[in-house]
C-alpha cells in the first residue's frame, strides 16, 4: 500500500493527533533535548562557457548554517522512554554567507569596441540572524510501531494501524531545512563592477540582490553515533545559475540527488551535523572561522604594517643604492627597484617552502610622459585599478595635478573588494594617499630622474600608505 506524497503528509499529521503528539504536558527526558544543535553548509561553485563560446561565467556561493533549533512537538508525556517524532524549528540559528560572480567576453572584438575581457563582477559576505532558517524533523515511527499501537484508543486504533503499516515500511529518517539567508537579503546587496561595451568601454558602480539558498535532506538515521555527513557532487551548466536549492535523500523508493548528478560545470558540496555533541564545546566551522574575523582584521593590518615599514627600510638603505649606482650608474632606476623588490620578498620569504611572496599591487599611478624628460607640467597622470587582468582608470588629473575625472563604477568595485577582504576597513583610503602622493609629485616636481630621487618618491607615498594602517589599527582596537 503505497500513499501520494500530500496524502501521506495530511495522514501523517492525524496520526500525530491520535498519538497525542505535542500535546501540552511537561517535558520529560528524551533521546533528544529541548534544543538541538544544528551545522550544515552549502557550496556552489561553477566555471562555464556558454554553448556560443562568447562568454564564461565563474563564482562561487558557500552558505554555512549553524545553531539551535527548538523542540515545538514530540514533547512526549509521562512513562513514555521517546517519541515517535520530533519536531525542531530555529532558536538562535546563524548563517553565514559569502558569493561572488563574474563574467568573462571571450567573442570576437571589433575594431574600436570595447577590448577588456571582464563584463561584470560582484561578491558579498555577510552574517545575519535567521529565526525562519528552517526546521528539523526526526522520525522513529518504524522503530516504534509495535509499542504505539498499544498506545492508541480503541476507537482510532484500526485507522492508525493502517496508517502505521504505511510509516512501518519507512526507516527510521531525519528531515532538515535549510533556507535563507532572508534578514541579509532585506538589509544588503551584492556589490561591484559592470562593464559596458562599445566604444567608451565605461564602467559602472553594480548592485544585485543577494541570491537566497535552500538545502532540503531527508536521510536514514544512523544506527548508532551523532547525526552527520557529507555529499559532493558535479552537475551540468551551461550559465551561471539563478537558483541554489539542493536536495538530497537516501530513503529506500525515493533516493534522490537535485540537481541531478552528471556533467561539468557545476559543482556542489553538502555537508551536515546534528545533535549535543556539536554544541558549545565542539565549535562549528564557520562560527569558529567567522568569530575570528575580528582577530584575523588586526592580524593583517599588522602584517601591512610590518610589511610597509620594511619597505620604507629598505629604500631608506643607502648601502644598496650605492651599490645599484655602482654598478649600474645613477639613473638605473628600473635595476635598483627591482633590488628593492627583491630584498623586501627574500626578508618575508617562507621558512617551509623557501618561496617568496610576489610583490604586485591592484593600483598604480601611470604618469602619462607628455615629453621624454616628464617635467614639471610635462604629465597628466591617472591613478588605475587592475580588475580581473584588465585595467580601468579611477582618476585621471591634468599637468597641474587638479582630478579632472572619477571613475566612480570601479572605484566604488574597489572599495568593496578592500572592505570585503580581512584588514580591509580604509585600505584603499591609504593606498589612494600613496598614489596621490605621486600624482603630486610628478605634477609638481617631474619624473624621478636619479636613484635618489626616486628612493624619496616612493618613501614619500609608503609613508602615506604607513599612516592610514597605523591609525586602522588604532581603530579596531587589537
Amino acid at each position: 500500500m503505497k500513499l501520494p506524497a500530500e496524502k501521506v503528509r495530511v495522514c501523517f499529521l492525524i496520526l500525530c493527533v491520535l498519538l497525542n503528539i505535542g500535546a501540552m504536558n511537561p517535558p520529560v527526558s528524551a533521546e533528544m533535548g529541548e534544543s538541538v544543535f544544528v551545522d550544515a553548509g552549502l557550496t556552489v561553485e561553477w566555471d562555464i562557457t556558454s554553448p556560443k563560446k562568447d562568454y564564461r561565467y565563474e563564482g562561487k556561493l558557500i552558505a554555512e548554517a549553524s545553531g539551535t533549533m527548538e523542540r515545538t512537538t514530540g514533547k512526549g508525556k509521562s512513562g513514555r522512554v521517546a517519541d515517535p517524532v520530533m519536531m525542531f524549528l530555529p532558536g538562535s540559528m546563524t548563517i553565514h554567507y559569502s558569493y561572488e560572480e563574474r563574467e568573462y567576453f571571450l567573442g570576437k572584438i571589433p575594431p574600436g569596441g570595447c577590448r577588456e575581457r571582464i563584463r561584470k563582477s560582484v561578491s558579498g559576505r555577510f552574517s545575519s540572524e535567521e529565526p525562519q532558517g528552517g526546521s528539523l524533523a526526526i522520525s522513529r515511527i518504524s522503530s516504534m510501531t509495535d509499542s504505539l499501537v498499544k498506545d492508541i484508543s480503541p476507537a482510532g486504533k484500526k485507522f492508525a494501524e493502517q496508517l502505521l503499516q504505511v510509516y512501518a515500511q519507512q526507516p527510521d529518517s531525519f528531515q532538515l531545512t535549510i533556507r535563507g539567508p532572508a534578514e541579509t537579503r532585506q538589509k544588503e546587496k551584492l556589490r561591484g563592477v559592470r562593464i559596458r561595451g562599445g566604444k567608451t568601454c565605461s564602467s559602472e558602480y553594480y548592485e544585485k540582490a543577494v541570491p537566497l539558498f535552500e538545502i532540503g535532506l531527508h536521510m536514514q538515521l544512523p544506527e548508532s553515533g551523532g547525526i552527520e555527513g557529507r555529499r559532493n557532487w558535479s552537475g551540468d551548466g551551461k550559465q551561471a545559475p539563478i537558483k541554489f536549492v539542493v536536495s538530497l535523500s537516501d530513503i529506500p523508493g525515493a533516493e534522490q540527488v537535485k540537481p541531478a548528478e552528471g556533467g561539468s560545470g557545476i559543482s556542489y558540496s553538502v555537508h551536515w551535523r546534528i545533535g549535543s555533541d556539536v554544541g558549545p564545546g565542539f565549535p562549528f566551522p564557520a562560527e569558529e572561522e567567522w568569530e575570528q574575523n575580528s582577530e584575523e582584521d588586526c592580524e593583517q593590518v599588522r602584517n601591512d604594517i610590518e610589511w610597509i615599514k620594511k619597505v620604507i627600510e629598505t629604500y631608506e638603505d643607502k648601502e644598496l643604492r650605492n651599490r645599484i649606482k655602482n654598478k649600474y650608474g645613477e639613473n638605473a632606476i628600473e635595476e635598483y627597484q627591482k633590488a628593492v623588490e627583491k630584498a623586501v620578498a627574500d626578508h618575508f620569504k617562507d621558512p617551509e617552502t623557501g618561496e617568496s611572496p610576489e610583490i604586485s599591487s591592484p593600483i598604480q599611478t601611470n604618469p602619462h610622459c607628455t615629453t621624454e624628460r616628464c617635467g614639471r607640467g610635462e604629465n597628466a597622470p591617472t591613478i588605475d585599478a587592475t580588475i580581473h587582468g584588465s585595467t580601468f582608470t579611477l582618476i585621471e588629473y591634468d599637468s597641474g595635478g587638479n582630478a579632472i575625472k572619477t571613475n566612480q563604477g570601479a572605484m566604488d568595485y574597489m572599495r568593496s573588494v578592500f572592505e570585503d577582504a580581512p584588514g580591509g576597513k580604509n585600505k584603499l583610503n591609504g593606498i589612494l594617499d600613496h598614489e596621490k602622493q605621486h600624482v603630486a609629485d610628478l605634477t609638481s616636481k617631474g619624473y624621478p630622474q636619479t636613484l635618489d630621487e626616486w628612493a624619496e618618491f616612493e618613501l614619500r607615498g609608503f609613508r602615506k600608505e604607513l599612516a592610514e594602517r597605523e591609525q586602522t589599527l588604532k581603530e579596531l582596537d587589537c
